[in-house]
């Protein structure tokens, strides 16, 4: 059986790559969220990829320099579960020493599962972007209404003025 198959049965069965990479998509979102919220006319062009998204979001002010740090990390370990062509899980030494460059590493993760560390992470991640998306939504959902409103008071007061020309010519 090609080596290829073999991993594609290992992905079946353990699914740590399958989880590594949708939990990192999603935080890839959050971030394209972010920015697109608190600067939504610049052009996309400039952060198509996980890296560049890291970088424009703290060249923004969005994230400080260890949560960039650590946001290239998990695209590093992203990276490694995806382009391999042998199974890695958690354990694997090349996982390990990538989590290892965790800032809080040593405190945090003393005793604790490797996959459930990467978790962990990625969930504190979540927490520290999600007030910030969070209000940027809010901002966002009362600068739309807040346009919604003035729309349909034009909207009103245009209408009443051509039935008021109207009544004129009658």
């Amino acid at each position: 059986m090609p080596v290829e198959y073999e991993y594609i049965e290992y992905l079946g069965k353990t699914g740590q790559a399958a989880h590594v990479l949708i939990a990192a998509a999603q935080l890839e979102n959050a971030l394209r969220d972010l920015i697109k919220l608190n600067k939504p006319n610049l052009n996309s062009r400039f952060f198509r990829g996980f890296a560049a998204k890291i970088d424009v979001a703290f060249g923004l002010g969005e994230i400080d320099a260890n949560l960039q740090a650590d946001l290239h990390n998990i695209r590093e370990i992203r990276n490694k579960f995806a382009h391999t062509s042998t199974p890695l899980h958690f354990n694997s030494p090349e996982v390990v020493t990538l989590l290892r460059k965790f800032a809080n590493y040593k405190t945090a993760a003393t005793g604790m599962d490797p996959m459930a560390y990467f978790f962990m992470k990625i969930d504190d991640f979540f927490n520290e972007l999600r007030p910030r998306l969070a209000s940027s939504t809010l901002v966002q959902a009362l600068e739309n209404h807040k346009h919604s409103v003035a729309t349909s008071s034009d909207d009103v007061l245009a209408t009443g003025l051509v039935q008021s020309a109207g009544d004129r010519e009658m």
